[in-house]
């Protein structure tokens, strides 16, 4: 009988690690894949095979921090007579913004780039608020701090 197991791109067979029933065996291993003839094996019989794979250097990433997300756009000036705000940003990507008071609106980037969010009663003249955008996959952007006219 053929043992047979594949593994992905990323890993690599750990020599002197493949055992069967607890002993050591010298496997196949060709391109990920890795095989073994079992030369005797009866009905109802059980075997146990273990071996160890290895993250690869080219794959690991073992202390890389993920990749921030681009710092959205936001179209300035903005007042407080203006109840909504806007800009561009990779299309699909969360964007976030936080007014002075702590109250957060947020919003999918369209299918054209852009984003708004109505202000409603959030704005005052002086007023700070911060714009963040979060991509698939990224970490949250820089934040976009704007200060109210």
């Amino acid at each position: 009988m053929l043992f047979k197991d594949t593994f992905d791109e990323c890993t690599r067979f750990v020599e002197g690690s493949f055992m069967v029933n607890g002993h050591n065996e010298t496997p196949e291993v060709h391109d990920n894949t890795i095989t073994f003839e079992i030369e005797t094996l009866e009905s109802c019989d059980t075997i146990t095979i273990t071996f160890e794979v290895k993250v690869t250097e080219e794959c690991c990433s073992c202390g890389v921090e993920p990749e921030k997300s681009q710092v959205p756009n936001v179209i300035r000036p903005i007042t407080r007579f203006n109840p909504v705000i806007f800009g561009t940003g990779v299309r699909g990507a969360t964007v976030v913004v936080t007014f002075a008071n702590g109250t957060q609106r947020s919003t999918v980037v369209g299918i054209a780039g852009s984003w708004s969010v109505n202000s409603t009663g959030l704005l005052s003249g002086g007023d700070v608020i911060t714009v963040v955008q979060t991509e698939s996959g990224k970490e949250p952007s820089d934040p976009v701090v704007i200060t109210v006219l």
